[in-house]
Parts: C-alpha cells; sequence; structure tokens
C-alpha cells in the first residue's frame, strides 16, 4: 500500500502534473470535438451522456492538479523565502559572532598589553583564559608542570592577581 501511495506522489509531482494537465486538455478537446461530430450523426442519448460525462471528469480532474500544481509551487515558495530569510539571519549572526570575537581578542590583547606580558606568558596567559588546566598547558607546550605554574605565577604577578 505504501508503495502505491509513493508512486501516487511521485506521479503528482509539479513537472508531470503540468504535463497531465496538458494532457487532460487535450483530451477533453478531442472529447469536446467527438460530442461535436456526434451530435451530426444522431447518436443515442445513452452515448452522448457518458461523453458528457467524461468531460466533465476531465475537468473535474484536470482543474483539481491545477490547484495541487499550484499549491505545491506556493508551498515551494513559501520554504524558499524561508530558507533565504534564514540564511540572511544566519549570516548577520557570524558578521556579529566574528566582530564580537574581534572585539574580545583586541580586549584581550589591550590588558596583555597593559600587564607588559611577553610573548610566551601571553599564550600561557591565553589558553588559561580558555580554560586549560596548568597540566593541560604543560602537556600543550611540551613543558614541565611546574615550569607552567612558574610562568602563571608571574602572570597573576602583573595581573595584579594574588
Amino acid at each position: 500500500m505504501r508503495n502505491i501511495i509513493r508512486l501516487i506522489q511521485s506521479f503528482f509531482s509539479s513537472k508531470t502534473s503540468l504535463s497531465f494537465v496538458l494532457t487532460l486538455i487535450l483530451v477533453l478537446v478531442l472529447f469536446a470535438i467527438d460530442v461535436i461530430w456526434d451530435t451530426h450523426e444522431r447518436i443515442s442519448a445513452r452515448h452522448f451522456i457518458t461523453d458528457l460525462l467524461i468531460i466533465l471528469g476531465v475537468i473535474y480532474l484536470a482543474s483539481w492538479i491545477w490547484n495541487r500544481y499550484k499549491s505545491d509551487i506556493a508551498s515551494h515558495n513559501k520554504v524558499k523565502n524561508k530558507l533565504h530569510k534564514t540564511s540572511e539571519l544566519l549570516k548577520s549572526e557570524s558578521i556579529q559572532h566574528k566582530k564580537l570575537k574581534e572585539g574580545i581578542a583586541a580586549h584581550i590583547k589591550e590588558v596583555f598589553d597593559q600587564w607588559k606580558l611577553t610573548n610566551t606568558e601571553r599564550e600561557i596567559a591565553l589558553l588559561i583564559v580558555k580554560g586549560y588546566s596548568l597540566d593541560e598547558i604543560a602537556k600543550l607546550r611540551h613543558k614541565s608542570e611546574r615550569t607552567i605554574r612558574d610562568q602563571a605565577a608571574v602572570i597573576y604577578k602583573k595581573a595584579k592577581i594574588e
């Protein structure tokens, strides 16, 4: 049953729907021509009513598919607009994030300048600010923990942090 539903859904894709509606219009025109010719040939009422019912069915089916096609296009455009708005918001947030990050980096540099830290002390201080433990910093810098602890003590002294 699911396969049949999927088959029907894939059949009514936008391009297929449009071509199907055009095919139904062609069928409608051909049936209309048949009805016109039949009126000249004195056909039975049953045949005439059958042709009219087929024409009405084709009109209904074509209009239903056409409305579904328009609805699908509208839904597609809504999703496209939401995606565009989300993309613009993401760009804006990304720019704002970058500015904040640059502002924080500039402020940290300014503070480190005020403390008159050496390049090595700056690197260690930045790792401390990022939340690394002294043991982790020692492993990252391939130094002993004692060396990093001594350098951190110098940083704290320059920063007037006891």
